[in-house]
């Protein structure tokens, strides 16, 4: 059986990022993603609930991006 020889590329830098992610919260020192509700989180041993948005990182993206409305 013949084989191919596979050419080495780069690796890409994905350009549809988080950061240029409409749903993306710029905050201080991160961002939190406004794509879907924020969680439920609940601390059993005190009862404590409270409810937050995912933070993520600039560098990040999944399938749901959707880039930045232009005005």
């Amino acid at each position: 059986m013949a084989t191919r020889s596979r050419s080495k590329q780069e690796p890409v830098e994905p350009t549809e990022t988080c950061k240029q992610c409409r749903f993306a919260l710029f905050l201080k020192e991160s961002i939190e993603c406004r794509r879907n509700p924020p969680q439920v989180i609940y601390e059993g041993s005190t009862g404590f609930v409270e409810h937050r948005f995912p933070e993520v990182e600039v560098t990040l993206w999944c399938g749901e991006f959707r880039p930045k409305l232009t005005s």
